[in-house]
């Protein structure tokens, strides 16, 4: 069997979906390292190309450097209270977590 991998937009896509569910479930950024986590996503999608660490936080903060003027602009305009926290942190084991 010959798998090939996806054409760029899908793989973006894909890993759009993976980093929403990291951040919906508050699960450590090292879940991408699990080898029974890459299994799973490898029989979901073979062509899926799983992104490291790394990988996951340069796309979180491009994602925060491109959202936020728009974020900020919406605030500006519809806003009357807000309270916002985020937060990313490494814990002493070196595991990064949002």
């Amino acid at each position: 069997m010959c798998i090939h991998k996806h054409k760029d937009n899908r793989q973006k896509e894909l890993c759009k979906f993976l980093i929403d569910w990291i951040i919906d479930n508050l699960q450590p950024l090292y879940v991408v390292q699990s080898p029974s986590f890459c299994r799973l996503i490898s029989e979901l999608d073979l062509a899926f190309i799983m992104p490291d660490e790394k990988g996951i936080k340069k796309v979180i903060g491009n994602a925060y450097n491109y959202t936020l003027p728009a974020l900020i602009k919406k605030i500006k305009l519809e806003a009357k209270n807000i309270s916002l926290t985020t937060d990313m942190w490494t814990s002493r084991g070196g595991q990064g977590y949002i």
